[in-house]
């Protein structure tokens, strides 16, 4: 891995980098447009409270807005928001995420991305047998109840994969 994608790579605690080809890919899960949408915003707010940023918050909600529209952007930047807030307090250890400015990190997904985002894609799809795990490991054995309303209510505001069908 060259140094400049190691430079890309965000984490709150700046764990091993792997090799690309032998990290998780986003093309590897079932995401529609509008997920991958999301993820890319969730990126942005990880990346905005691990440098410890707030003054970020006007600026993450003019790219809700552009990527989502005016009607629904500036809610599912705040459900974001909430989202990672209830899974910082739930979790012990650091909840590592991908750059999303990084042309070449981007394309790769995190355990811990992957578990919000998984669960957001089965919601979304009225698919939910895998949702409580996901939401178990992710919050690290804690309750897992507050996360999962975040995510319903992210899921909520998309509206069901199923009806744009």
């Amino acid at each position: 891995m060259s140094s400049d994608q190691k430079r890309h790579r965000k984490s709150l605690d700046n764990p091993p980098y792997k090799e690309i080809s032998e990290r998780l890919k986003v093309s590897d899960f079932n995401f529609d447009k509008l997920e991958c949408s999301v993820l890319q915003m969730m990126r942005f707010h990880c990346i905005s409270v691990a440098e410890k940023r707030p003054e970020d918050a006007n600026h993450l909600e003019i790219i809700a807005i552009s990527r989502f529209g005016e009607s629904s952007g500036k809610s599912i930047s705040n459900a974001l928001l909430a989202i990672l807030q209830k899974l910082f307090e739930a979790r012990q250890s650091h909840f590592n995420f991908t750059s999303p400015t990084c042309q070449c990190c981007r394309i790769t997904i995190t355990d811990c991305e992957a578990r919000v985002m998984r669960s957001l894609h089965d919601l979304r799809r009225q698919q939910t047998p895998n949702i409580n795990l996901d939401l178990l490991v992710l919050c690290e054995g804690a309750n897992s109840d507050h996360v999962k309303a975040k995510i319903e209510d992210l899921a909520e505001i998309l509206g069901s994969d199923t009806a744009r069908k």
